[in-house]
């Protein structure tokens, strides 16, 4: 899954949202939206407009450039803590009042607000061959961004596009979960830095838009934290490695065999401090699967991986030598194909997935490898379906 800011990565519509603030600060007419308009802000205006655009997050944050003494605010902090100054009341009008410019203008003089929006044909060329895998998460009205695109013949769904967001935390977050019960990689492209960072701590893959608004702190910024760096020439081979749709293979656990719940519990959790995630009783096949997790891992415990598995078989099995260590499961995209691959490596398949969903391997030292189908299990298929188990695994 593909996820875009809008303003400055897919479009630059710097001189639309000057002349909107403008407006809507002012109080003036709605025909004040025209090249005559624009060319009556004051150079030195927009010029420190321009300068401050690369610390903007939401349409509110537009206000900061009509307060004073702002060529005293170079960096992203000094800019919050200026916005954090203007009475909220103050903050709150504006907003409303840019929101209804917006409107007004769009509405009244659509052929010059739709020019004075420069999209970026590379960036536009990706959303329009994506075959729809692609989301919009900017701090623009979702309807300013679909007339835009529209206008460059992509028609993008209402439910795929995230507009006015004073946060993109939110969003970012259930995008990632949607990502990943699909098996996709959440991809995150925006050119504000702060956002980037954000969405890689989440868990997205994160990257750097550097033909949008920065200043060269961000790019030395971008460097020392290793944040991936896109260019509108790049911007193909860095989102396809790998991205929309790609999925690749996840380890998942460790499983180890128990003679004793109480007694492992107090060891792998009372004293080695992991957390129990989940618990499963299997009457039929009289075993319980105990499932735990790092501290630090727990909330996503359902999503990631690693885990150690516990396994208490009920028949009272005292464990010698190795018989205690279980195996290692990897979720793997099309198990047909890792098999295969296996085979061409003279790996004997000891337990072949005849289901479509499991298939067991064992490493040159014994060591058992659990592979499990992501997903629903594949159709039946040969050589799998008839293949015989070997040994044991």
């Amino acid at each position: 899954m593909l996820a875009f800011d809008f303003d400055g990565v897919i479009a630059d519509g710097l001189d639309e949202c000057l002349l909107v603030s403008w407006i809507a600060y002012h109080g003036l007419e709605i025909d004040t939206f025209s090249p005559m308009g624009l060319d009556s802000v004051p150079t030195s205006f927009r010029e420190d407009f321009s300068r401050l655009r690369r610390f903007v997050r939401h349409d509110g944050h537009f206000l900061v450039a009509f307060t004073e003494n702002t060529q005293m605010i170079d960096d992203a902090f000094a800019f919050e803590e200026r916005y954090a100054f203007i009475p909220e009341k103050e903050r709150e009008e504006f907003r409303t009042q840019f929101v209804a410019t917006r409107t007004a203008v769009r509405d009244a003089h659509e052929t010059y607000w739709l020019r004075l929006h420069r999209t970026f044909s590379e960036v536009i060329g990706i959303i329009a061959s994506s075959g729809g895998n692609i989301k919009i998460v900017s701090g623009k009205d979702a309807r300013s961004i679909i007339d835009i695109l529209r206008n460059q013949g992509i028609h993008m769904a209402e439910t795929d596009v995230f507009g006015r967001l004073t946060s993109k935390k939110d969003v970012l977050t259930a995008l990632l979960s949607e990502a990943r019960e699909r098996r996709e990689e959440l991809v995150f492209i925006d050119d504000n830095l702060a956002n980037v960072c954000e969405a890689i701590e989440l868990g997205a893959r994160g990257i750097w838009a550097s033909w949008g608004h920065h200043s060269e702190d961000d790019v030395v910024r971008a460097g020392r934290e290793g944040v991936p760096i896109a260019t509108l020439d790049s911007l193909v081979s860095v989102t396809n490695q790998p991205a929309q749709g790609v999925y690749e293979m996840r380890f998942l656990h460790t499983m180890v065999r128990v003679s004793d719940i109480e007694d492992s519990l107090a060891f792998y959790c009372g004293a080695l401090g992991l957390k129990e995630v989940r618990r499963t009783e299997n009457a039929t096949g009289k075993f319980t699967l105990i499932f735990l997790a790092a501290p630090g891992d727990t909330e996503a415990a359902d999503k990631h991986a690693p885990l150690v598995e516990l396994t208490h078989n009920w028949s009272q099995e005292i464990y010698t030598g190795g018989r205690n260590f279980g195996h290692i499961a990897l979720e793997v995209p099309d198990i047909y194909a890792q098999c295969q691959r296996l085979l061409d490596h003279d790996v004997e398949i000891r337990r072949p997935p005849r289901d479509g969903k499991m298939a067991f391997v064992r490493s040159p030292d014994g060591i058992s490898i659990e592979l499990l189908q992501a997903g629903a299990p594949l159709p039946p298929a040969e050589p799998w379906q008839s293949m015989p188990n070997s040994g044991t695994w």
